[in-house]
């Protein structure tokens, strides 16, 4: 396993021009950054979508705590509204 993601690179390191180690890390920092990136992106829209996900459940509630109290009012007990 360790011979797939070396692919002998210590021993390719030696034989690259000063531009070509420049390079390779300039796109090793990119790709840090953008891995960086899409992982925080991914963490907030995880987030944003349980925060939504609970604002719904709020608002699902107060509905039905409404019904309740409305269909009490209406008639005087908690029977649903007869149809």
């Amino acid at each position: 396993m360790k011979n797939f993601f070396d692919l002998n690179f210590q021993n390719r390191w030696g034989t690259f021009s000063i531009y070509e180690k420049f390079e390779h890390l300039i796109i090793s920092l990119l790709t840090a950054i953008i891995a960086a990136l899409v992982g925080a992106a991914t963490w907030q829209l995880i987030l944003h979508t349980f925060a939504l996900v609970r604002s719904w459940s709020a608002r699902l509630e107060m509905c039905q705590w409404m019904r309740e109290n409305w269909t009490r009012r209406a008639y005087g007990t908690r029977q649903e509204v007869p149809a």
